[in-house]
C-alpha cells in the first residue's frame, strides 16, 4: 500500500507514520493541543497522560515487556 499524502510505501492504509504525526502536530497546532495529553516518550505523538506510550508505538512492538 501507499500513503495517501506522500506516495511512500506503508503496512497501513491511508497515512504513513510520518505522515500521520505531521497531520496530527499540524491539528494540534491549529486547534490547540489539550494541556492535559502528554508526548509519547518513544515517538513524541500524543498521548493520554505522561509516560504512557501511545498506541502507535504499542502496536509497533517498541515497548518494552
Amino acid at each position: 500500500m501507499t500513503c495517501d499524502a506522500c506516495g511512500g510505501h506503508t503496512p497501513r492504509r491511508g497515512l504513513c507514520r510520518e505522515c500521520a504525526r505531521m497531520e496530527r502536530a499540524e491539528e494540534a497546532a491549529r486547534y490547540g493541543a489539550d494541556p492535559e495529553w502528554a508526548d509519547c516518550p518513544e515517538c513524541g505523538g500524543i498521548t493520554s497522560g505522561e509516560g504512557i506510550v501511545c498506541a502507535d508505538c504499542r502496536k509497533s512492538g517498541s515497548e518494552g515487556p
